[in-house]
């Protein structure tokens, strides 16, 4: 054992005179750390170098990760605000689209008749100077239109999206069904009537809208503009719905009326004789005869007469019209 011992310590060196000599502590110092660095060695050696170098990387990679996680979380929190400004934006656009939808307006002039379909199918005939203006498609809980003028619908059925003529203070509500409409603005009065299926009579008040009749098949509305006031009667509408086909009729008709609408299909106006007697009747079928024709007619069955004074251009400086005077006999 002591040789063992002995032969452990027996490092020649600086400092050591034999081999029996007891080594200065530095040199102790030294072979300690060297002895240590074989431990270490050894322990090293037992290590699994291969499952170290997998936990090292998984540790970088979770690492990376972490931080481009981190790098992504601050950057949307720097997009969040923008995008979200952006989709406001964009909904308030669609918004505002659904909101102004365009109206569309089509005018028949004096003299002339014209039929076309709506957007939602109804089928629309407009007698001669008429306006109608509708959007370009039907959103919402009606389907709103506005007339002045003449025409005639053939609604398109939707029962869940009503179709409605606005003709100032009365609106005509109907589902699916065919009726008359005539409601000139200059005029003080409007009619409607109806030829198929039902219609509701609609009056403009403070709160809204608010029924106030019904019409069956050829029952026909007058509403008074200027007393506020209407009537219902039940008529024959072959003479109303004429004009479709390009014909006048009259039937016992009061002269004012008839020169009313002579006026509107030929665009001229009458000028009244203050003797003249407005209160003939006269009756009279019509298709396709000049106006001289028809008041050569007039002049026959009635005590009244004619005389063409000038031409003059109307309010809007658009159409011609002829001044007629009607002159007692």
């Amino acid at each position: 054992m002591e040789e063992e011992k002995s032969g452990k310590y027996s490092v020649q060196g600086k400092g050591m005179r034999n081999k029996n000599t007891v080594p200065d502590v530095k040199t102790i110092g030294d072979t300690q750390k060297i002895l240590d660095s074989i431990e270490m060695l050894k322990k090293m050696e037992t290590i699994d170098t291969q499952k170290a170098l997998v936990k090292v990387k998984n540790r970088l990679d979770y690492s990376r990760k972490g931080k481009w996680i981190q790098v992504v979380q601050r950057a949307a929190a720097i997009l969040l605000l923008p995008l979200l400004t952006f989709s406001i934006w964009q909904y308030s656009q669609i918004n505002n689209f659904n909101h102004a939808i365009a109206q569309n307006s089509i005018t028949t002039p004096p003299t002339l008749r014209s039929v076309f379909t709506l957007p939602d199918g109804t089928k629309v005939w407009l007698n001669g100077n008429t306006t109608i203006t509708y959007p370009t498609f039907f959103k919402g809980k009606e389907r709103l239109v506005e007339l002045n003028g003449e025409a005639y619908f053939k609604v398109a059925h939707n029962k869940q999206q009503p179709f409605i003529v606005n003709i100032g203070k009365i609106f005509i509500e109907a589902v699916g069904t065919e009726f008359n409409c005539m409601a000139y603005n200059d005029d003080n009065k409007n009619e409607t009537l109806l030829t198929e299926g039902k219609v509701n009579i609609l009056l403009k008040g403070m709160k809204g809208r608010k029924t106030v009749a019904t019409l069956s098949p050829n029952e026909m509305v007058v509403f008074d503009n200027n007393q506020q006031h209407f009537n219902i009667r039940k008529v024959d509408p072959t003479k109303y719905i004429a004009w479709k086909k390009g014909q006048i009729i009259f039937k016992n008709d009061a002269l004012s009326d008839v020169f009313q609408r002579l006026e509107r299909w030929y665009n001229v106006e009458f000028v009244y004789d203050d003797n003249l007697k407005k209160d003939y009747a006269f009756t009279g079928s019509f298709e396709g005869e000049e106006l001289t024709q028809i008041l050569n007619y007039i002049e026959l069955t009635t005590p009244v007469r004619f005389e063409v004074l000038k031409s003059v251009k109307d309010n809007e400086e658009l159409y011609r019209k002829t001044e007629i005077k009607i002159k007692q006999k």
